[in-house]
């Protein structure tokens, strides 16, 4: 009996001498008290916010300048329950401190395919083991490159030096009476006809003279100009349409939107292997993943340097890329994406790879002559989209006849 105990006391001991984890458990302690979660309601103007920043690296937290407009009223029937300042205001935040960038912050409206959305801010309190929870407002943090105003000349320079064309504001204006707004358009206009030249006036000759003091006849009306002509929309910033084509494949052939020599040189066999083994394309682009196919990449073989200085060449004029460059970009994005999924994209992913907005990735594929309609319910289901998710989509087809956008063209008399 005595040999017993100790032996259970020597191994007691070499197990405290080898430093083993004892055999029970550690009782962890628990929390002294119970959480108490509250959700306070939003009434004052102001709520917190929650950003994000796709594609954006701040090294700091700039100073942002606060603007709010009140939203439309919902078209349903309004709830018992007061509306909070998230749902009846639109807030949007700008910062300017960079010296080139501007930085804006909006909310994006992500209520189409997620409806019941919304975030909130929970604040921990562990001395009172309160929890308080606030909705917030989400935004996005996009950066956008600053026009320059290096092309206004002061006044004091304006006076001292003689008044010389300047390449950059002719061209600028040229391409603002071609592709600008009625508005622009209007300025520009009103700007060239009151320009004070800093040339003198020449001088009166003898033959002038006397007719501007003794005139034989009352001056003459002078004769209306003719209303300038509708610009034609074949001079926008889009690629060519071939108005006698007969399919909709004919419309922007590949031959015209890349060139039969860039064609030739584009490498995509692995991604034609893969397709016919079944297997995932990953790219960078999500409309790109979806709409891969093995019929169109049978006639592209291999990646050159030349094809990227080619795509330089084309769209960027000394490698400056313009708002009318970035159109004509855009334009031949989408006419490819049309090539590529069957004359039928669906204008959700393309608007996410091109980080555009629903109105103006809208206009893009109107410019090229295509119907843009809400999407039916027969492609919600071959998509497998839920109806929420499938509520906020639109289809761009390609379709003959062609439907362009109208261009208003204002009377010269009502001016």
């Amino acid at each position: 009996m005595a040999q017993d105990k100790a032996e259970k006391k020597r191994k007691r001991k070499r197990a405290a001498e080898n430093g083993d984890h004892p055999s029970k458990k550690v009782v962890i302690d628990s929390p002294s008290q119970v959480v108490k979660v509250s959700i306070l309601q939003d009434t004052g103007d102001w709520a917190p916010v929650i950003a994000t920043t796709p594609g954006l690296s701040l090294s700091s937290i700039p100073a942002f300048k606060p603007y709010k407009k009140p939203l439309p009223p919902p078209t349903t029937r309004p709830s018992s329950t007061a509306r909070s300042s998230i749902s009846t205001t639109s807030l949007l935040l700008h910062s300017s401190y960079h010296p080139k960038l501007d930085y804006t912050a909006r909310e994006e409206d992500s209520h189409a395919a997620e409806p019941l959305l919304k975030h909130y801010i929970g604040v921990y309190n562990p001395t009172t083991s309160d929890l308080q929870v606030l909705e917030a407002r989400n935004l996005v943090l996009r950066s956008s490159l600053r026009p320059t105003t290096a092309e206004t000349p002061t006044p004091a320079v304006a006076e001292s030096e003689p008044s010389q064309p300047n390449p950059s504001t002719s061209a600028r204006t040229t391409l603002g009476l071609a592709f600008g707004t009625q508005k622009s358009r209007k300025a520009i206009s009103a700007r060239t006809e009151n320009a004070i030249r800093a040339s003198s006036p020449a001088p009166p000759t003898p033959h002038s003279t006397p007719r501007l003091r003794h005139p034989r006849h009352p001056p003459r009306p002078l004769p209306r100009a003719p209303p300038p002509p509708p610009p034609s929309p074949f001079l926008q910033a889009h690629p060519a349409p071939n108005l006698a084509a007969t399919s909709p494949r004919d419309v922007y052939p590949l031959t015209t939107l890349i060139g039969a020599p860039a064609l030739r040189a584009l490498r995509a066999q692995d991604w034609v292997d893969k397709v016919r083994r079944g297997e995932e394309v990953r790219t960078g682009s999500r409309g790109g993943e979806e709409g891969v196919g093995g019929e169109e990449l049978r006639g592209c073989w291999g990646w050159e340097e030349g094809v990227l200085e080619g795509v330089r060449g084309r769209f960027a004029d000394g490698g400056v890329m313009n708002k009318w460059a970035v159109d004509n970009l855009i334009t031949h994005v989408c006419a490819l994406a049309l090539a590529v999924d069957d004359f039928e994209v669906d204008t959700y992913l393309l608007r996410e790879d091109l980080r555009l907005e629903n109105k103006e990735i809208t206009q893009y594929f109107r410019e090229l002559g295509c119907k843009v309609m809400p999407m039916s319910d027969t492609e919600i289901a071959r998509l497998k989209l839920t109806k929420a998710e499938g509520k906020g989509r639109k289809v761009a087809r390609l379709m003959l006849p062609l439907e362009f956008p109208k261009v208003r063209v204002r009377d010269s008399r009502r001016r």
